[in-house]
Parts: structure tokens; C-alpha cells; sequence
């Protein structure tokens, strides 16, 4: 028996792309798993007069994958952000912006039920999706891709946090209307989708794995669904005149830590209307720009004093 539940994953973030350490946090509530390396194969077609494929040829290696609906405790944040943006800045509080150069890379080790540990090396974070939705906590979702796996022969000491995730009712959901000033609105769900749009696989001569991914176009987009009422008419009005906004969202920790995200420059798209028993609910996506020196975001994490 493999058993499943013996299943661990572990991040740290490396000095040098592909060049190994050792994790410096467990995830302690964590989804699926898909992270694997891949050989491919090259189809030989057309030999020997045959309708069958008969041979093939030796390939290259790919490494990528998913972890999913990762609950996303405090101590998590300053790993988390700072692969998925690029840079950690201050000594507390840490804050996070996205920057336009080469991202970081983390090693994995992650062992699936109780058989054989590996270790990714070079891993770079291609996207990342952030959700929270009323009586559910935060949860974030990455996909990376990286050089490539490495069979352990033992597996390092783990030691996981002792913490609960942010929860949904502990946020603060903020927006700036055209010409208005920042109000608090009540949201009942959020999403947050950053694409790095990191070229993978990146293939070259004399080598069977991937070189270091280089950075693409950046795209930040998302959404918020609010009951629409008086106050939300402002954002129908903001979404059908092209008008800029701003916008964040605050999440207080049971044990005192912040995590706060800002949003400069939005644009909101026509909404989604949905009728209930009740009330008309309205999910608006929005995209996000850059303005001056400031990216389409960044967050600023508070440890609990």
C-alpha cells in the first residue's frame, strides 16, 4: 500500500537556478499534485513499407506541474510571494512587487505516499491563482515549471507550522470608483490570476533539459462578485465608461499577521449578472495595469507581534 496521506511537499528558494537546497517550509494543508518530468520520445513513421510505427528515437526531458489549493498560511506568505512576483523587499514589514527580470527558482521535495522522495530542481513559478469566497479560507494554486527530478536517496526532516490559514471574513475588500475615494465593499468571493508567461520548455542544443526560463508579457487579471445594490452601481458605471480605479484587500490573521494586497490601476469589465431567490449578485473581472514606477500590484505581509 502506498498510503496517500504520507504524501509531503517542501519549497525553498535557491541562490543559483537548479542548483539544490534544502526546503525551508513543509505545506501543511495543501490539494493535488501534479509535478512530475516527462520523457519524450520521437515517433519514427514511414520505415520499412509498414502502415505500423516501429521505432523511435530518444527525446528530451520536460518538468512541470501543478500544486493546488494551497491553504495559505502567514508563515507561507514570504516563500510564496516572493516566487510567484520576484522580489522580497524590507525587515518586516515584507513587501512583494512584481519585477522585470529574472524570476527566482525553489527546490521541491515532494514524496507521494510512502515509496520514494524527489527533488525538483530549478522550479520557477509560471502562474499563480488566489482565491477566497465567504466561509472558505485563502487558497492559492501554482503552476511551475524547472529543469528537472532528481530520485532521493532519504528524505529531510520536516518540521511544519503550527498555524491556521487566513479565512475569508478576516478580509477587508477596499475600491476606488472614478472619482470617488477608497470604500470598503462587501464581496463575496475574490480571485487574483498572475501569468508570468515564462518560456518553457526551453530547449538548446547539447542539452536534454530545459535552460532557465525567460520571462514573458505579464498579465494580472481577476474578479469579485458583490450583491448589486446603489454602491455597486458605481463600478457598472466605472465598467461601461472605461473608467480607472483602485483597489485592496486586507486580511487580518486571528494571531495579529497582515497580508495586504493593493491594486494601483483597474479596469473593470461588464458584469456578470446572477439572479437569486433574494437579491442580483454581480461578479465584476477587472484587469490590471501598470502607473508610473508601480506594477499591476503588490502585497505587503505584517508578521503577528
Amino acid at each position: 500500500m502506498s498510503q496517500s496521506w504520507k504524501r509531503f511537499i517542501g519549497m525553498g528558494i535557491e541562490s543559483t537556478w537548479a542548483t539544490p537546497v534544502v526546503p525551508t517550509v513543509w505545506l501543511r494543508f495543501v490539494g493535488d499534485d501534479s509535478l512530475t518530468m516527462t520523457a519524450n520520445i520521437i515517433e519514427l513513421d514511414g520505415t520499412e513499407e509498414a502502415r505500423s510505427k516501429l521505432a523511435y528515437a530518444d527525446g528530451d526531458w520536460t518538468c512541470e506541474g501543478d500544486i493546488s489549493d494551497i491553504e495559505i498560511l502567514p508563515g507561507l506568505c514570504r516563500t510564496l510571494f516572493k516566487l510567484a512576483m520576484g522580489t522580497e523587499t524590507g525587515s518586516g514589514p515584507y513587501v512583494f512587487t512584481l519585477i522585470d527580470d529574472i524570476m527566482p527558482s525553489c527546490t521541491i521535495e515532494l514524496q507521494r505516499g510512502n515509496t520514494q522522495a524527489y527533488q525538483y530542481r530549478g522550479m520557477k513559478v509560471n502562474t499563480m491563482s488566489i482565491s477566497a469566497a465567504a466561509r472558505e479560507t485563502l487558497k492559492c494554486n501554482i503552476s511551475m515549471v524547472g529543469q528537472r527530478e532528481v530520485e532521493l536517496g532519504s528524505a529531510e526532516a520536516r518540521t511544519y507550522l503550527d498555524e491556521t490559514p487566513f479565512v475569508f471574513w478576516q478580509g477587508i475588500f477596499k475600491y476606488k470608483v472614478d472619482g470617488g475615494t477608497l470604500d470598503e465593499y462587501y464581496v463575496q468571493e475574490f480571485s487574483l490570476d498572475l501569468n508570468n508567461n515564462l518560456r518553457h520548455p526551453f530547449m538548446v542544443s547539447g542539452q536534454r533539459y530545459s535552460r532557465e526560463q525567460t520571462e514573458g508579457v505579464r498579465d494580472v487579471t481577476g474578479s469579485f462578485k458583490t450583491l448589486f445594490d446603489a454602491q455597486a452601481k458605481a463600478l457598472y458605471d466605472d465598467a461601461l465608461t472605461f473608467a480607472e480605479g483602485e483597489m485592496d484587500f486586507t486580511f487580518t490573521h486571528a494571531d495579529g499577521a497582515i497580508l495586504k494586497f493593493e491594486f494601483p490601476r483597474v479596469m473593470l469589465e461588464s458584469p456578470d449578472f446572477d439572479r437569486g431567490d433574494q437579491d442580483y449578485d454581480t461578479t465584476f473581472n477587472f484587469r490590471c495595469f501598470k502607473t508610473g514606477s508601480d506594477k499591476e500590484f503588490k502585497v505587503t505581509y505584517t508578521e503577528a507581534p
